[in-house]
């Protein structure tokens, strides 16, 4: 999906405003989502009088089955229009997050057209449209587009204003405090980088790691003599 939506010509993202709580859920069902709420937290005790006992009427976020549940409520509401965009929508879209795009700027304005309207008649409203073309950005009604040049699509950063896609560095933490295994494991895991994009560069941090594990190092203990380790 992430190849895919940067083939077009011109490349579209969006999102569903508040997603999982526009999904209902069943009041057969609600039982399930119990929770417990403070009265007064400046008491600072959970008394039972102090306590009150609620439901969620809506599609927690957080809860394990809630994407599932999010995904397979769009997907059954947009089974219901047998049209090219709808079925466009349901191939491009993860989660709230729609990534697609279009050959044209006419063409993107249909597509946004039809899509804001397939996604009100769920009570939904798809937002903060972003694209690489200028011209159907600024066509956009305010209240629909963004109004940043950068956004996140898939855990990579896009900047729409050159149309490039780059990766999120990782904090640089080895130069403050002692440098350790740990340390530098939380280093390499922090860059999520499913394209591979960064591999060149981080193959020689996991070679590195490697080779630290091969000296028996445990996970605090202070690397010395680092420059002869590299």
């Amino acid at each position: 999906m992430f190849m895919r939506f940067h083939l077009n010509q011109v490349a579209i993202a969006a999102d569903i405003e508040k997603a999982f709580l526009q999904v209902g859920l069943q009041k057969s069902d609600r039982d399930v989502t119990r929770f417990l709420w403070l009265k007064n937290y400046k008491d600072g005790y959970a008394s039972d009088a102090n306590l009150q006992e609620y439901r969620f009427c809506r599609v927690p976020f957080g809860i394990i089955s809630s994407p599932f549940l999010l995904a397979a409520t769009v997907e059954s509401h947009l089974d219901t229009f047998q049209s090219p965009i709808a079925r466009k929508i349901k191939d491009n879209i993860y989660v709230d997050n729609l990534i697609s795009g279009c050959t044209s700027v006419a063409e993107s304005l249909e597509f946004f057209s039809e899509a804001k309207h397939i996604f009100q008649n769920a009570s939904m409203n798809l937002r903060e449209w972003i694209s690489s073309s200028k011209m159907f950005n600024e066509l956009l009604p305010t209240k629909d587009r963004t109004d940043v040049f950068e956004t996140c699509v898939l855990g990579h950063l896009w900047n729409t204003e050159f149309d490039v896609i780059y990766v999120k560095s990782a904090k640089n933490t080895m130069c403050s405090g002692i440098s350790t295994k740990r340390k530098i494991l939380s280093e390499l895991a922090e860059v999520f980088d499913p394209m591979g994009f960064f591999s060149p560069v981080i193959v020689s941090g996991k070679i590195f790691l490697q080779d630290l594990w091969k000296r028996n190092l445990k996970w605090d203990d202070e690397i010395c003599g680092y420059d002869k380790l590299k």
